[in-house]
C-alpha cells in the first residue's frame, strides 16, 4: 500500500511537472524592455520594442500597439542601431498621441535574399513623455489568425506570431515634476505621424514582390 501511495504521488508530481514546463514554454512573440517602470509627470523614459521568434523562423515582422494616451505621449519612435537589431530594416514608423496607436514594420534590407531565420533582438527604440499620474499601459494589438495587425510572417505568408505570449507594459507615473532621467532628449513634442488607413502589412509583402522582381531581373540580365 505504502508503494503504491508513492507511485502514485511521483505520478502527479511528474503530471504537473510537465503541465508546468508546457505553460512556461512561449510561442514566437513581442517583448518591451524594461516591461515595467516608475516615473514622475515630466520625465522622458526609453523602452525598446523586440521580438523573439523562439523555436520557429520569420521573414519579416508587422507591430501594431497601443499606449495610454491620456498619461503618457511618444515623443520619438526610431530603429534600434544595426548591432542591436533582429531585422535591418524598418519602414517608416506611425503614431498617434491623440489615439494612442502605433504600428511599422520590420524585415531584411537584402530583398533578394528573403529568407527565415530564426530572430531574437531589438527592432525599434521609443521614447515616451510622462505627463499625468497613474499607471499607463502600453499593448500589442494582436489577434489570432488575422494578418491586420500584429504578426510574425514566414516566407510562405504564414503568420506565426503566439498572441498570448506578446509582452504588455505597465509604467507607473508619479505626480509631481520630475526630470529627464533616462536620456537626453530634449526636444518638444514631435507632431503626430497619423497611422495609414491600411497598415503595414501591405508594405511588407510589397517589399517581398519589390525583391522578387530585382531578382527576376538580375537572373535575365545575365541569360542575355
Amino acid at each position: 500500500m505504502k508503494n503504491r501511495a508513492f507511485f502514485i504521488s511521483l505520478m502527479v508530481l511528474l503530471a504537473l511537472f510537465a503541465t508546468n514546463a508546457k505553460a512556461a514554454q512561449a510561442g514566437p512573440h513581442l517583448t518591451l524592455t524594461p516591461s515595467t517602470d516608475s516615473k514622475s509627470v515630466g520625465d522622458t523614459f526609453e523602452v525598446i520594442i523586440g521580438v523573439n521568434s523562439e523555436s520557429e523562423t520569420s521573414a519579416a515582422v508587422d507591430v501594431f500597439g497601443t499606449f495610454d494616451a491620456t498619461k503618457m505621449e511618444v515623443v520619438s519612435m526610431e530603429k534600434v542601431p544595426d548591432a542591436q537589431a533582429a531585422f535591418p530594416f524598418v519602414t517608416e514608423t506611425h503614431y498617434s498621441n491623440s489615439t494612442g496607436k502605433f504600428d511599422f514594420a520590420c524585415s531584411p534590407s537584402n530583398l533578394n535574399n528573403f529568407e527565415d531565420t530564426a530572430i531574437n533582438g531589438s527592432l525599434v527604440k521609443v521614447v515616451f513623455r510622462a505627463k499625468a499620474a497613474g499607471v499607463a499601459s502600453v499593448n500589442f494589438t494582436c489577434t489570432a489568425g488575422s494578418e491586420a495587425d500584429t504578426n510574425i510572417f514566414k516566407t510562405s505568408g504564414a503568420d506565426v506570431v503566439d498572441c498570448a505570449s506578446n509582452q504588455s507594459g505597465s509604467y507607473t507615473i508619479n505626480p509631481g515634476v520630475g526630470g529627464d532621467t533616462t536620456t537626453t532628449t530634449t526636444s518638444t513634442p514631435t507632431t503626430a505621424t497619423e497611422l495609414p488607413a491600411t497598415g503595414a502589412v501591405g508594405t511588407t509583402f510589397g517589399l517581398v514582390a519589390f525583391g522578387l522582381v530585382s531578382l527576376a531581373s538580375a537572373l535575365f540580365l545575365r541569360l542575355i
